[in-house]
């Protein structure tokens, strides 16, 4: 059940009343090729990106909107979580990716999280309660048939391709 909680996120934000937004952040990519641009967007103070740390482990989440100011517009958005660890200089743990084609009725995810997401980070560090974060992010995703079996498609298969230069603010 490792994708659930993220499609109800999403979902949740498709159907949320409108509100102040504002854009944290952006960033480029391409998906199955097609150049792509994605927005962090700020939901009444609602971040569409944080980070937080646990003794030597910290977690940070991009979720990346194709429109900016538009929380209602999920499909196409990209969700990239980090895991990584250290106090100050930080070292690459894990990476994840999830792609809202359609929304959540439309979700491409890796089979394999270690063989099928390629993190490649040049600068990740913690500065003034700020996490920097600067690399790309590879991601070969199936599209999923069933979110409660979580069964996959092998032969649907899409390539996400994200590259980051953004500062987040802890959580």
């Amino acid at each position: 059940m490792r994708h659930l909680p993220a499609a109800l996120a999403a979902l949740a934000l498709s159907i949320a009343p409108a509100s102040a937004q504002s854009v944290l952040g952006s960033f480029s990519g391409t998906v199955g090729g097609e150049a792509r641009e994605w927005h962090v967007l700020d939901m009444d103070g609602d971040p569409g990106a944080s980070w937080n740390q646990t003794g030597p482990l910290v977690q940070a989440t991009i979720f990346g909107f194709p429109e900016a100011g538009n929380l209602a517009r999920v499909s196409g958005a990209v969700e990239i979580s980090l895991t990584l660890s250290g106090q100050t200089d930080l070292a690459l743990l894990s990476g994840y990716v999830t792609y809202y084609a359609n929304g959540v009725r439309q979700l491409y995810v890796p089979e394999d999280d270690m063989a099928d997401v390629r993190v490649t980070l040049t600068d990740a560090r913690i500065e003034d309660e700020r996490l920097h974060l600067t690399g790309a992010v590879e991601a070969d995703l199936q599209r999923m048939v069933s979110i409660a079996t979580e069964t996959l498609d092998p032969d649907d298969r899409i390539q996400v391709i994200a590259d980051l230069d953004l500062v987040l603010e802890a959580q």
